[in-house]
């Protein structure tokens, strides 16, 4: 992320935020951290953050382990309806550092496609993750888009993670314009009725 001055792109002034992607769960301490440091008093880096691979490490074995250090200004995770274990492996710490994050995969492709979202509810049932008896098996979070909870699945999810305590920014990413409206409207709206955290919550305990 960076900032430019005047109209031209080549009229570089500061880098907002230097993120690093790790995948490695046993991270040594950086020895780039003076080079960063110095950068950051000159004025060229104002923060540094570091962002998880989510899809390998969904149990954020990475960022739990980073955050045992006072090196990082910025996070990014993984955070949505379907795995909401960052709430207390990384939001607890990262709201007791004052760390900025900011939240990826908000909406995943089973929250946006019925026939993937009860293929995998059933995965995770069969593999004893979640309670089979906590969902119904033909509309697996039906209730997110019935009774006000939310305009639909998609909507819900986004004002799930919108709305969780310690979650600064959500990312949304489509390529589609019309899409980038729909969740941006999301985005803005107020927090679903609690039926959303409660019922998500029963049938996502890890």
């Amino acid at each position: 992320m960076a900032a430019w001055s005047g109209s031209a792109w080549s009229t570089w002034t500061y880098c907002t935020c230097t993120v690093f992607a790790r995948t490695i769960t046993t991270m040594p301490r950086p020895n780039f951290f003076p080079a960063l440091e110095e950068l950051r008093t000159e004025g060229k880096i104002r923060f540094v953050g570091i962002t998880e691979a989510f899809g390998p490490d969904p149990q954020h074995r990475m960022l739990v382990r980073a955050l045992e250090d006072d090196y990082w200004q910025v996070i990014m995770v993984g955070f949505n309806l379907l795995n909401q274990s960052a709430r207390e492996r990384v939001l607890t710490k990262s709201r007791e550092k004052n760390i900025g994050v900011l939240d990826m995969f908000a909406v995943r492709r089973a929250l946006s496609n019925p026939d993937a979202l009860k293929t995998l509810m059933g995965d995770l049932a069969a593999q004893g993750l979640i309670d089979r008896n906590a969902f119904d098996p033909d509309d697996p979070l039906g209730f997110l888009a019935q009774n006000g909870v939310g305009a639909s699945i998609t909507d819900a999810a986004y004002r799930f993670c919108r709305y969780e305590q310690g979650i600064h920014v959500v990312l949304s990413g489509t390529g589609n314009v019309a899409h980038l409206e729909e969740n941006a409207a999301a985005l803005t709206r107020p927090p679903c009725r609690n039926r959303s955290r409660s019922g998500s919550a029963t049938c996502f305990k890890t």
